[in-house]
């Protein structure tokens, strides 16, 4: 894991919302779960989900709004559209286009070797052993054919 980039504990209660990739994608799916049961774990307010699509890009942001994207990153100039309203965007990510994502290093978690949610599981529990379901979709999303 990036050092850099902020511990779960330390982001998620901030969150306001949580755009995952939702176009009928378990590995963005799995993210979606894996964030709302730590925040139900700790009987914790569970920020905003929704579900990123291509088509829809234009929600509005706060100037308060947390904001993490995962399994899905918007385009250069959404982001930068987004940034001039809020500072506090946040992107967990493994596909090649996040490499270009306009967010300082310190605000993205991308690696290309894994999916999102196994990512995601990692960052939120770092001892917790990566489950035969996240196995397998992170074979599907990687197309890894293991």
């Amino acid at each position: 894991m990036d050092s850099k980039f902020p511990s779960a504990s330390e982001l998620l209660p901030k969150l306001t919302k949580v755009i995952y990739h939702g176009e009928d994608c378990a590995d963005g799916y799995m993210c979606k779960f894996l964030i709302q049961e730590w925040f139900n774990e700790r009987k914790l307010r569970v920020p905003k989900f929704i579900p990123a699509n291509r088509k829809e890009q234009n929600y509005e942001l706060k100037d308060l709004d947390y904001v993490l994207m995962v399994d899905f990153i918007y385009k250069e100039d959404v982001i930068k559209k987004w940034l001039t309203t809020t500072p506090h965007i946040f992107a967990i990510d493994h596909h090649n286009t996040s490499m270009k994502c306009p967010l300082p290093d310190d605000h993205k978690l991308l690696d290309m070797e894994r999916s999102a949610c196994t990512i995601v599981q990692e960052w939120l529990d770092p001892l917790k052993h990566k489950s035969r379901l996240l196995t397998l979709i992170e074979d599907r999303d990687m197309w890894t054919k293991k």
